[in-house]
């Protein structure tokens, strides 16, 4: 995993029927290693088996609602808790990553999932399917998110207009994907770069 473009590869067959799409990714020796486990001679042991890694994740289209709030000293203090469903569909998309692995040829996987053993062999995979829920058994980011400065029509429950324009601030424009009012369940970054231009457009028309 240490050769070619990070996300590469993905299939995202099951985006609508199971609500999320496997892909690869590529990060840098020192985390992998803080993600292999253990200590001394074992994890140098497992270290030595990055160049013969092939590293997948899943990423799921969050249920879960998040909510940002003014915190200490007027900070940002952010909330957030996984829900039965989402951990649900990461176990599925786990099972579904090592069985795609095992069929290619893999003589093992790493589920990397806290309960379960370091390495499963084919006839151990389904072990997986009845792994936990708890999301801190699980190695999990939160990416691609949206709705911090919800645009609406009602100042009470948004913060923009559908245009943009923060509501009681003139000239105040929010452009990004904190506008957006919900997750799109897929990389933002057209949909971002297009409300930018459009938005941009009517800026300079002004």
């Amino acid at each position: 995993m240490s050769r070619g473009a990070t996300q590469g590869w993905s299939t995202m067959t099951l985006r609508e029927s199971h609500g999320f799409k496997l892909e690869t990714l590529s990060i840098p020796l020192e985390l992998v290693a803080s993600r292999l486990g253990g200590a001394g001679s074992q994890l140098i042991e497992r270290v030595a088996e990055f160049p013969h890694l092939a590293m997948w994740v899943m990423a799921v289209r969050s249920e879960a609602i998040g909510r940002v709030k003014a915190g200490f000293g007027g900070q940002p203090s952010v909330s957030y808790t996984h829900t039965r469903g989402d951990m649900e569909k990461l176990r599925t998309a786990a099972h579904y990553i090592a069985r795609m692995h095992i069929e290619a040829g893999a003589r093992s996987v790493v589920p990397a999932i806290y309960g379960l053993p370091y390495r499963l062999g084919p006839d151990d995979i389904d072990l997986i399917k009845d792994g936990p829920l708890d999301p801190r058994c699980y190695t999990a980011i939160l990416s691609h998110l949206f709705g911090g400065c919800i645009m609406g029509t009602d100042p009470q429950r948004s913060v923009c207009d559908p245009n943009g324009n923060v509501h009681g601030y003139k000239g105040l424009v929010i452009s990004d994907a904190s506008a957006i009012p919900t997750t799109l369940g897929v990389n933002p970054q057209h949909t971002i770069m297009a409300l930018s231009r459009i938005k941009g457009e009517r800026l300079l028309a002004i």
